[in-house]
């Protein structure tokens, strides 16, 4: 027998929020980290540290481009360590 829960409009919203505020936490855990500790960039949160936009930085990135990325879930990752040697190697003229 299934049991019915009667919530009124506020109470629903609680549970809403709470709801997506675990889902996010759950998240933020489980986001993949380098061999450094630091967190793997996403592609827009490359793209705005680059001050570029994110079809720049898919021209950018290996195998079109230099700049190398970690696929992992279908998801294209950056690492910082990355990202910083690929600068120093612009900022140098290198190809």
């Amino acid at each position: 027998m299934s049991s019915v829960f009667h919530l009124d409009l506020g109470q629903f919203r609680a549970v809403i929020e709470e709801a997506v505020a675990a889902a996010m936490r759950r998240i933020r855990s489980e986001r993949p980290a380098d061999a450094v500790g630091k967190k793997l960039l996403t592609k827009q949160e490359t793209a705005k540290a680059l001050g570029i936009s994110v079809s720049t930085l898919d021209r950018l990135t290996h195998p079109r481009g230099h700049l190398r990325a970690i696929r992992l879930d279908g998801r294209v990752l950056y690492s910082p360590s990355t990202i910083d040697s690929w600068i120093k190697m612009q900022e140098g003229g290198e190809e």
